[in-house]
This record gives structure tokens, sequence and C-alpha cells, in this order.
């Protein structure tokens, strides 16, 4: 679980960055007025990125995580305020940095509470995984409900305006082709032989709202109805996998609609609410291993 994490995290962190200014600055960037534009420094990104991908080794291996998780945290943020900071925000890497943010909290906690617990070093490395992974649930869980919220609350008649939806669409399309030049129905989408089976489902309910925008309501409420009881992520593994697997099909269809990606919304719902690690160790266990020799007298 943690090497699947760690490959998402390095993703996340761009090779090359040419914004050298914050044009808008958001976050960090805009309550403690730090100025993130050095990441530009193509020099200087290399040595960070080293010093990530130790981090990252660290991390993998479960050892010395109160060091290795502020590192990570650092580039997330530090990266994300950066790209967020050029008049055109998007949150498409905030979910990561949330459950980064989450795992450092808890590990430096326990560093410091744990380590006299008089528990084997095997046993509390053991425990303070699996809260780890229950804190990142947790935190997913309410990324999605405060989503949900502020929706409610920035825009009270939700309800009303999602009627304009179609617009939306309409204007994410065209972003989309005038960065490809490629008309919608010859694009290919971003999941490959999801795209295609999902494909149908969308264009069926975009020509819906488009001739009939009463109906967008309707579509979209159950959207909007998953993201504000996500607490069922935590309902228990069956519960909450079939839930998650519930936003995946709903993060695939809005992307295949609107030609958005949620990569990495759907990364993390498929690490932590799969049941990876589960299914790994019920595998291994299932392994007819050989019988250790006994070693011969002395």
């Amino acid at each position: 679980m943690r090497l699947l994490f760690a490959l998402v995290v390095w993703k996340v962190i761009p090779e090359r960055l040419d914004l050298h200014e914050q044009a808008a600055p958001v976050g960090m960037a805009k309550w403690f007025g730090l100025d993130f534009t050095f990441l530009s420094d193509p020099e200087i990104l290399t040595i960070l990125r080293g010093v990530l991908l130790a981090s990252l080794v660290l991390y993998c291996s479960g050892r010395l995580l109160f060091a290795a998780l502020p590192v990570m945290l650092f580039m997330t943020v530090s990266c994300g305020t950066l790209i967020n900071s050029q008049k055109a925000a998007t949150h498409s890497t905030q979910i990561i940095a949330l459950c980064v943010m989450i795992q450092c909290a808890w590990h430096l906690y326990a560093a410091f509470k744990h380590r006299r617990s008089g528990q084997p070093p095997a046993s509390r490395r053991l425990m303070e995984g699996r809260m780890a992974v229950w804190y990142t649930q947790q935190m997913i869980a309410a990324a999605y409900i405060v989503t949900a919220i502020t929706k409610w609350i920035a825009k009270g008649s939700w309800i009303a305006d999602s009627r304009f939806f179609p617009l939306q669409i309409v204007k994410s399309q065209k972003m989309d082709y005038y960065n490809s030049l490629q008309p919608q129905e010859q694009a290919a989408g971003s999941y490959g032989i999801i795209s295609e089976i999902l494909a149908p489902c969308a264009l069926w309910m975009e020509k819906i709202m488009m001739g009939s925008p009463g109906w967008a309501p309707v579509f979209l409420a159950p959207g909007f109805l998953l993201e504000l009881l996500a607490v069922l992520l935590l309902a228990g593994r069956k519960i909450g996998g079939a839930y998650a697997l519930a936003l995946i099909i709903f993060h695939l269809t809005i992307a295949e609609m609107m030609n958005l990606k949620f990569a990495y919304h759907i990364f993390v719902l498929g690490i932590y609410f799969s049941g990876i690690a589960f299914w790994a160790a019920r595998g291994i266990e299932a392994i007819k291993w050989p019988p250790r020799r006994k070693q011969a007298a002395q």
C-alpha cells in the first residue's frame, strides 16, 4: 500500500516547473507571503526530487517515517501552491497533499508518544501503520463531505443553478478542443477501455442535459449525495469498498463528459478502499511455502 501511494506522490511532483511568478497567490503563498518560485530553478528542483526519492524509499520501508513524511508534505504542498498560484487554480492534487498531511501528523505524534510505550519495535510499527491507513481513510471521507457542504454553503441554490451545468460542459469541451484541436467525438478518453465503456453513458447524459437542462439536477444530485454521504466509506471493508467503487464510477463519468481528470482521486480510493493489503496478505498466506529445513545438530 505504501509503495502504491509513494508512486502516486512521485507522479504528483513535476520534473520541471516553468513558473516564475505567483500572479494569484493561494494557500501558504497568500497567508504567509512565501515565494515558491525557486522551484522553477531546474537544479534546485532536481535536488529536491532526489531528496524526495530518498524519502519515498524510507516511506516504503516503513522506517524513519517521522523524517520522510515532512519532506513528502513539503514537496506536495510547495509544488501545488506554485502551480495553483497562476490564476488557474485546480484541485486535482489536493487530495494527495491531504493524505500526506494526515499521515505526517500521525507519525510525528506517534514518534514522540509511542517510543516509550515499551512495545516491541515490530509491533509498534505495525500498529502505527494500521492507524495511518485508518486516519487516511477518514481524511479522504472528510474531503468529500467538506466538498459537498461547501458547494451547498457557497451556492445555496445549487439544485436550481445546476440547470446551467450544460454550459460548463460546453466550456470544458471547448477548452479541451483548443488544447488538442480534436473534436469531442474524436477525442480519446483518458482511461483507455474504461473510457470506451463509460463514453456512451456520458454522451447520453450530456445530450439529455443539453436538450432539456431541467434534467441536470436529476443527473447531478446522486453525485452530490455521494460526496455528502462519504462517511459510508468508513462503514467497513465491504461497504467502504462498494462506496469507493461508486465514487470512482462517478468520477470517470464526469471525466468523460467534461474532459476532466480525477486520476489522483481514483488512485487514493483504489489504494485505501480496495483492500489491496488484505488480499495481498491472503494471497501470501495461500502460497504453499516449502517447509524450512531443520538445521543439523552441531
